[in-house]
């Protein structure tokens, strides 16, 4: 996971998006892409659901969910940034010419950044858990779960209540997620209390590290062509891509400990090393 940066920390590459035209499909990405693509993102498949997030709901302005470590609570607030549409990328169809607030919106406060963590029934292995719905979140060094009056707390360890379901929708303008307890009550935002007391939840949307998502991570791949100083290396990031079925986090950390393996003539054993630290995350 590359360092988180908000809004302030350093300058933004401009990420150029055509606002003339209905389809918003197809993103604009910089002439010369890096092994990154600064912002975030709407996630739009369980794919996209790796890294650090942030959960939105509500609508002029979103609210985010955060947890304020002074009272030791849950809250919902609208203290996020509010980028404008030219400056953000989103990989889903809308028929608008500027995306909603709650899909423009970037965290600034770490108290409002969750990583996910994809479970997988079987072996709960990240190799295998591309296609998951199942995922626990980690809160610096605690994991949000829920106690017996269905409100939301942190604990140290993942177990039952640990672990959520993440319920896609798709909607004329993007995709909202439902986020659902092992006793199938889902997550509702109501007189300003986060809990799960009711079968009919708040739909949030789950904004995400861009390169991180499915289809932000392939056009990274696509718009680095290989030249002969670095094919080895990309090569080597389309074999950890592919291995991992598009869940390897691709950033420059990685670029770089590839390169230095590259001109140690360490390259397969990189590899294999890359393959087993993303295992052991667990």
């Amino acid at each position: 996971m590359g360092k988180l940066t908000f809004k302030g920390d350093k300058k933004k590459k401009t990420k150029k998006v055509d606002n003339t035209t209905v389809s918003r499909q197809d993103p604009i990405l910089p002439e010369k892409a890096s092994a990154a693509i600064e912002g975030w993102s709407s996630a739009t498949v369980c794919g996209d659901l790796k890294g650090p997030c942030i959960f939105l709901h509500g609508q002029s302005p979103p609210l985010a969910l955060q947890h304020d470590s002074m009272t030791d609570s849950f809250l919902g607030l609208d203290n996020t940034d509010i980028l404008s549409s030219k400056d953000c990328i989103n990989f889903f169809e809308s028929d608008l010419l500027e995306y909603l607030e709650i899909d423009r919106v970037e965290p600034n406060s770490t108290s409002q950044v969750f990583s996910i963590i994809p479970i997988n029934d079987s072996n709960k292995s990240l190799l295998s858990a591309s296609a998951t719905e199942k995922f626990a979140f980690k809160h610096r060094d605690s994991y949000l779960s829920y106690n017996s009056n269905g409100t939301l707390e942190l604990v140290p360890a993942i177990s039952k209540n640990e672990i959520f379901t993440l319920e896609p929708h798709q909607i004329p303008n993007g995709v909202f997620w439902y986020i659902i307890a092992s006793n199938g009550h889902k997550l509702t935002y109501t007189n300003s209390t986060y809990s799960f007391h009711h079968e009919e939840g708040t739909a949030f949307v789950i904004r995400v590290h861009i390169n991180n998502t499915i289809k932000g991570s392939q056009l990274i791949l696509e718009s680095s062509q290989p030249t002969d100083s670095n094919t080895d290396v990309k090569k080597a990031i389309r074999t950890l891509y592919k291995e991992t079925n598009g869940k390897i986090i691709i950033n420059n950390d990685l670029v770089n400990r590839l390169k230095t393996a590259s001109q140690r003539r360490e390259l397969n054993e990189a590899i294999i090393n890359e393959k087993s630290k993303y295992l052991s995350k667990w």
